[in-house]
């Protein structure tokens, strides 16, 4: 008896392990290209004044070329459907402006920081996130992105855009085309027929703004929604359909 228990146990374990390898080889069509080189900061310092106003601030060392840091501080508060954004190199202010994303106590915040090279200019730029989580039905699975493109007179071009937060840790910038300019990966939700999909499209900042680039990987592509882990291109909808979901910029994008 003993020994059937223990041929069950070893053969539950066998597809235990089988059943964690084949969905650890799962991928997105986007995985394979090389992603790009970053590096994470989420050590937020809360300065917290009242319920209707809080205050998060994030240094990045060594971010200029003249190794000045950059500090940047998001202001808001439960009372606000907006909040403040500074950008400071060391201690003098260089930008601010209102991003339509709300941070509270209780509820969104700033999640993440990156630092990386995103085209390839061979000067730093940073991309903060903030979860929306509120309670307005799908809008809860999307996040406010925000890049900070740096410019060679050290000045910073902001780009804006609203983003499901879904598998987001799979989505770093990746390099399709091997030019050094990472394509920025966009997901959303898509509506067609009788089925929901995950929409993908690919942008590029050009130095100027963010431009839509499908064309360099046959994109966008749209993975259908099921009940089940899914990673491939849906066979419901032809490609050259998919290319009449192209967006030419990202969902809410805003530039300053």
């Amino acid at each position: 008896m003993m020994r059937w228990y223990l041929i069950k146990r070893l053969f539950l374990i066998a597809i235990s392990i089988l059943s964690w390898s084949l969905t650890g080889f799962a991928q997105y069509p986007f995985e394979c290209k090389p992603a790009i080189n970053l590096k994470k900061f989420d050590k937020w310092q809360i300065l917290k004044h009242s319920d209707e106003k809080l205050d998060y601030t994030i240094i990045i060392p060594d971010f200029f070329p003249n190794h000045d840091p950059i500090k940047v501080k998001i202001i808001g508060g439960s009372g606000r459907d907006s909040c403040d954004v500074q950008i400071y190199k060391k201690n003098t202010l260089i930008k601010s402006f209102i991003e339509p994303v709300q941070i509270s106590s209780f509820g969104p915040r700033p999640q993440s920081a990156f630092l990386e090279d995103v085209n390839g200019d061979g000067l730093k730029d940073l991309k903060i996130l903030i979860p929306n989580n509120g309670c307005c039905g799908a809008y809860n699975f999307y996040e406010q992105v925000m890049y900070f493109f740096q410019n060679k007179n050290s000045t910073l071009t902001e780009i804006s855009f609203q983003d499901l937060l879904w598998n987001y840790e799979n989505r770093p910038e990746r390099d399709f085309d091997g030019d050094g300019n990472f394509e920025i990966i966009t997901q959303t939700f898509q509506n067609y027929g009788a089925h929901n999909y995950l929409l993908y499209n690919l942008y590029n900042f050009n130095g100027k703004t963010l431009a839509n680039v499908n064309k360099k990987a046959n994109y966008p592509i749209m993975i259908q929604l099921l009940w089940e882990e899914n990673y491939k291109i849906t066979n419901k909808i032809s490609r050259a359909k998919m290319k009449t979901f192209t967006r030419k910029q990202p969902d809410d994008y805003s530039q300053k």
